[in-house]
């Protein structure tokens, strides 16, 4: 599933030539508006198959769909319905899709969430003392919230104001945090999370575009583990470490999206 006008095409072709060279399977890129003409369910319950065509489809790569903007009438909406009441496997899923959102990441912070899939406290304790701080504002706001939010008044660059969006260029740094909280009516505060900001140790880097270098100064890095996981909401099929991607940026810089040209990806390298 791509966007209208898709042009970040390069790693999507390296799947579709593997599927196709090493299994013989077809892939297809296809718009919601796409689906929405040409999609078809057959059969019942469990077993509604989707159709492109006289196609079977197989399995669902949504490169798109992760934002309000792309679905741009409710035939995109019934499109992407379409596709979650099929038999095809979907990468993410709706509900897998969720969880990796914001305001679910910090409904997972409030006590009691991470106990409830846990069963060994001892496990509980130690994945939290990972986690950063987070904070529901406007109306779902508790005593803990409006303390965080009194104190991000005060001192805006010990937090980030982050709205339910993927990617760069949507979150609120600095001196545009109080200035939000006093301008943002109730709803438009509901819809944000203010989390406290992680501050990793700055590290020397040097930049290289095209073999030359760009950019050189302090900079700061993240490390993102990927897994792989199949399952039909009962039975665990698959539940594997699949890989890492390392993110390094400029220390003074406040995004950190790589698509949204604030940050690189890099390569990590262990050194003794």
């Amino acid at each position: 599933m791509v966007q209208e006008g898709e042009l970040n095409i390069a790693d999507q072709k390296v799947i579709q030539f593997n599927l196709w060279n090493t299994h013989g399977v077809k892939m297809r890129r296809v718009t919601y508006g796409q689906i929405a003409a040409l999609g078809s369910l057959r059969g019942e319950g469990t077993e509604r198959r989707l159709f492109v065509g006289e196609e079977e489809v197989s399995a669902i790569y949504l490169r798109s769909g992760y934002g309000p903007d792309d679905y741009t009438c409710e035939a995109d909406w019934d499109a992407r319905l379409m596709l979650e009441r099929s038999r095809a496997i979907k990468a993410p899923s709706v509900a897998y899709q969720l969880v990796g959102a914001k305001k679910v990441q910090q409904e997972l912070t409030r006590p009691g969430a991470v106990e409830r899939y846990l069963s060994n406290g001892a496990d509980a304790t130690l994945l939290r003392s990972c986690f950063a701080a987070q904070y529901a504002m406007g109306s779902g706001a508790d005593a803990a919230a409006v303390g965080a939010m009194e104190e991000a008044k005060a001192h805006p660059e010990r937090f980030v104001m982050k709205p339910q969006r993927e990617g760069g260029g949507n979150n609120l740094f600095g001196e545009d945090i109080p200035t939000a909280m006093a301008t943002m009516n109730d709803e438009a505060l509901s819809a944000h999370v203010l989390m406290q900001r992680i501050m990793p140790v700055a590290e020397r880097v040097t930049f290289l575009k095209e073999g030359c270098v760009v950019v050189k100064g302090a900079g700061v890095f993240e490390m993102g583990y990927f897994c792989s996981y199949l399952g039909d909401g009962t039975t665990v099929l698959e539940n594997r470490h699949g890989g890492h991607m390392l993110r390094s940026k400029l220390d003074d810089v406040d995004e950190g999206g790589v698509a949204a040209g604030f940050a690189v990806l890099n390569s990590p390298m262990l050194v003794g």
